[in-house]
């Protein structure tokens, strides 16, 4: 080989590395997103008038946000919070029938009652489905007023069996 091909060599080989090193840094990038904040899965405070229920699904919403892509996962990540999120409030309702669970709850203060249970139920799956992330989930379980002592038994008995491993 002589010398300006070698050099045409070595020069192309150096420019498909510098392409191939670029098109590696740009992947990388984009699935970790360092631009991104990475804090937590709590929906911002300035939504008074959103319910309990809308709260956990921007939780929810914000930690798929956050997650590496895979829509199956996320799929079944947002059927499973809305199910637990729904046999939580249909304990609370007389007539309402869960996926689930199908057992009834009197009390005195349904509507507290229905929220707690609620954020109990979404808590848990959260909890389970995105561990590293979910001390943010914490902060909101506690702005809810819901004390983690408190867990409601009966739910996580019939519940938790249910729900599919990741």
């Amino acid at each position: 080989m002589t010398l300006p091909r070698a050099r045409e060599r070595r020069r192309t080989l150096l420019v498909a590395g510098s392409l191939v090193a670029a098109v590696l840094l740009g992947m990388v990038t984009a699935l970790v997103r360092p631009w991104q904040p990475t804090s937590g899965c709590q929906p911002s405070p300035a939504h008074p008038q959103w319910s309990v229920a809308r709260m956990w699904d921007e939780a929810l919403l914000d930690a798929i946000r956050r997650a590496l892509p895979n829509p199956p996962v996320h799929a079944r990540n947002l059927f499973h919070v809305s199910v637990a999120m729904w046999d939580a409030w249909a304990a609370y309702d007389p007539v309402a029938e869960g996926y689930l669970v199908n057992e009834n709850v009197s009390t005195r203060d349904r509507a507290s009652a229905r929220n707690e249970a609620i954020s109990y139920a979404a808590f848990r799956v959260l909890e389970e489905r995105f561990r590293k992330s979910v001390g943010a989930s914490d902060s909101l379980l506690g702005s809810r007023e819901v004390r983690p002592h408190r867990w409601i038994e009966r739910g996580r008995r019939v519940l938790l069996p249910r729900l599919p491993a990741r």
